[in-house]
């Protein structure tokens, strides 16, 4: 019986120190994430295209030809497209 005592008492002396987080969380962002974009890509888009393998995908290149997304359009209906840009290069104000 004694040994049951001692073990309850090991056991309750060490849920305290495993129960409490040793960390800081930060604060929930609330600002403007930049200039980025999702595009979706409609039934009748993804329909007008020449697919002809599986592994078919659609490319967003800047003006510049710098690649900024991409997605496979093979065997899907609609999906999205994620756009991604710059902050740096953002000229408004």
């Amino acid at each position: 019986m004694k040994m049951l005592y001692k073990l309850l008492l090991v056991v309750l002396m060490a849920l305290p120190l495993g129960g409490q987080a040793q960390c800081d969380l930060p604060q929930a962002f609330t600002g403007n994430t930049g200039s980025n974009m999702t595009v979706m890509l409609t039934p009748a888009f993804i329909n007008s295209l020449p697919i002809t393998t599986q592994s078919t995908y659609v490319v967003a290149k800047t003006s510049s030809g710098l690649i900024v997304g991409s997605e496979i359009v093979a065997a899907v209906p609609q999906t999205t497209i994620a756009v991604w840009a710059d902050d740096h290069l953002d000229t408004r104000s």
